[in-house]
């Protein structure tokens, strides 16, 4: 058993089909078992659901010998609305010597929903923040400032739900 969310009633075959004004709404639909009762999440009896929210939906196939349980994560996006977002820019490099000019390491379009973490070349973390304002001044966790030199980022953000990215790179403190 498995649910398949790329059949009928979709338009292209691809994306999901309109329905008035409800909005975006996926199809779910299971497998045909006549030797088992299928239970979706949500209370509905039998092979298909139309899921017009966001979220895990499950289905379970109940037997005499068995249950199976198979989810899906619908993740439901207005594709016709949706702007995309502006490329995250990290620069490559700043200088924190107080002199009101690249003080601070300013990452260009960085989502809210972001974690930020700096380690020096040995491994030892430096900054580890979520939702990260752009304030890092060069210092370590304890507020002390960091010798000039490389260090190893991390940025860890989410453009739309559930489209998560990673980069990996070098930050340079200069004077």
């Amino acid at each position: 058993m498995y649910i398949d969310p790329l059949t009928a009633p979709y338009t292209s075959g691809v994306s999901p089909y309109k329905e008035g004004s409800q909005g975006d709404v996926i199809v779910l639909n299971a497998q045909p078992d006549i030797t088992r009762s299928l239970v979706w999440n949500t209370g509905i009896k039998g092979t298909s659901i139309t899921a017009r929210d966001s979220g895990y939906y499950w289905l379970t196939a109940i037997s005499l010998c068995d249950t199976v349980v198979d989810s899906v994560l619908v993740n439901l996006i207005n594709c016709d609305t949706l702007v995309p977002p502006l490329p995250v820019y990290i620069p490559s490099a700043f200088t924190p010597n107080g002199d009101g000019l690249n003080d601070s390491w300013r990452i260009g379009n960085l989502p809210e929903e972001n974690q930020v973490i700096i380690t020096n070349r040995w491994g030892e973390v430096m900054l580890n923040q979520m939702n990260y304002q752009n304030n890092w001044k060069g210092t370590n966790s304890s507020g002390n400032k960091l010798p000039l030199g490389v260090y190893v980022y991390q940025v860890i953000y989410t453009e739309y739900p559930g489209i998560r990215h990673v980069k990996k790179g070098w930050v340079t403190i200069l004077e």
